[in-house]
């Protein structure tokens, strides 16, 4: 009997599904954490993974962290168990069954079969076909011979007798792949999970204090390499001139530290800058709304009026009557990849109110590399035609002076710590690639971000430890798994 077979003939199967079901999960309650845990999904791919079948663009391991999140402890080790090794058995490689070739090989389509099984009274969408010939998903309402039967009678006509005995059969079928661009491929980084750097570590290298723990208290705690600087300089731009800046990075970049070092930068040279930062945590639930009560807040309008002419009226008077007292004004919004297209346009209209021919507002929005993704949609142009993107981009050959600023601020020299060639060996392991779909040349991604960086080097001090080796060396950073 096939894999494909075997998953619905057995009664001892554990799916995720199964589990979902003892416990009253939905699956709409799967698709939210998976989308929370960033690996956005659709119905089907959350129905497919109820199923055993592990969705191809994010990793097991990903996955199996947001499927314990979903359950917040309620399983038993043997569900967990269970449910985990049998999905992982049954699907390391792609199945499909048969059939599906032959409809290619004769020239028929699913849709030419999915009018066979509506004529025999099974009637399905094409999705739920899809998903029985290249998966064997059958629905609560049809059973497997169900659908087998009616397009057996069909194919009967037109193949031989040798296809018709093996249609059913399942054969690995090469995986395709995703077609969407900009998927970052580096097993490594995806799998690196950050751990905590041991009393004995740090007492092995003669540190007292976390060198990598975000105890910002200064300027002189942040690490600023020109292309921060460069960044910084620009947002200063945007504040003065009243423009619209996007600043767009990858996660642990340090978009964060950048947006502080900006306010804190602002506070001494720019005392007459007035920065808004609306304050929900969520910005896929910001709104207009939202947007004008963090203006009156920051302008200490104590009484908004209703309705949205109003208060733009009564915003625009409260800007105009700051400005005309030597401020300038700019609305910084942090991840602002997660901002809806009705904001984005609702920006401009903001950025429109003027006093002459100045802008009583600037706009700077801070976020992860989907930003310019948002700010490429056609459906935005008026805002992005007006927004400069600037990109903060790795640390690249400036990892060694970021490691020595970390590790001097702690008052060690990081020469005791790590030798050149660990960290020319941390570089080389945070490179990755980035497909673009397939038969596509793939393009090299460097990852050395702070994060990464960080985590690579707590790891590293760890195994060192472990080993009694009194530098970090290549093959320290080699043997990090």
């Amino acid at each position: 009997m096939s894999a494909l077979l075997k998953i619905h003939a057995s009664t001892e199967f554990l799916s995720i599904g199964d589990v979902m079901a003892k416990h009253e999960i939905k699956q709409v309650s799967l698709v939210r954490q998976l989308c929370a845990d960033g690996m956005p999904c659709s119905k089907g791919t959350a129905r497919a993974l109820m199923q055993g079948i592990w969705p191809k663009k994010y990793s097991q391991q990903a996955v199996k962290k947001s499927i314990l999140r979903l359950f917040n402890g309620r399983l038993t080790g043997e569900e967990t168990n269970t449910m985990f090794e049998n999905a992982a058995e049954q699907n390391s490689e792609p199945q499909t069954f048969r059939a599906s070739f032959l409809l290619v090989k004769y020239s028929f389509t699913q849709v030419d079969a999915n009018k066979v099984l509506k004529e025999a009274g099974i009637n399905v969408s094409p999705a739920t076909l899809n998903m029985f010939l290249n998966n064997g998903y059958t629905t609560t309402k049809y059973t497997l011979e169900d659908f087998q039967q009616p397009l057996q009678v069909w194919l009967t006509k037109f193949a031989t007798k040798e296809e018709i005995k093996t249609m059913w059969q399942t054969t690995a079928r090469e995986h395709k792949g995703t077609t969407r661009k900009n998927i970052l491929k580096n097993n490594f980084v995806e799998s690196m999970e950050p751990e905590m750097l041991t009393q004995k570590a740090m007492k092995h290298f003669r540190v007292s204090q976390h060198p990598f723990a975000d105890e910002m208290r200064g300027m002189g705690d942040l690490y600023l390499s020109h292309h921060h600087l460069r960044v910084r300089e620009a947002m200063i731009q945007a504040a003065q001139n009243s423009s619209i800046l996007a600043v767009s990075a990858e996660c642990g970049a340090g978009k964060t530290t950048l947006r502080e070092c900006f306010n804190e930068y602002t506070k001494t040279e720019m005392p007459n800058l007035v920065i808004i930062e609306p304050e929900v945590t969520d910005k896929k639930l910001l709104t207009a709304a939202m947007i004008f009560e963090a203006i009156a807040d920051e302008l200490d309008i104590k009484n908004l009026k209703m309705g949205h002419e109003k208060r733009s009226r009564q915003i625009k008077r409260e800007l105009i009557k700051s400005v005309k007292n030597g401020n300038s004004h700019v609305l910084v919004i942090e991840e602002a990849h997660d901002l809806s297209n009705a904001v984005l346009k609702h920006l401009k209209r903001v950025h429109e109110l003027r006093e002459g021919f100045r802008s009583l507002l600037g706009i700077i929005l801070v976020g992860q590399t989907e930003l310019n993704k948002n700010l490429n949609n056609y459906d935005v142009r008026e805002f992005s035609l007006r927004c400069n993107v600037v990109d903060l981009p790795p640390l690249g050959l400036g990892i060694t002076d970021y490691v020595a600023h970390k590790f001097s601020r702690k008052g060690v020299d990081h020469t005791k710590v790590i030798d050149q060639g660990g960290i020319d060996a941390i570089k080389e392991r945070l490179q990755g690639s980035t497909s673009f779909g397939l038969k596509r040349s793939q393009e090299a991604k460097d990852m050395s971000y702070p994060l990464n960086v960080n985590t690579m080097l707590v790891k590293a001090m760890n195994l060192a430890c472990s080993m009694s080796e009194p530098l970090i060396t290549k093959e320290v950073i080699e043997g990090i798994k």
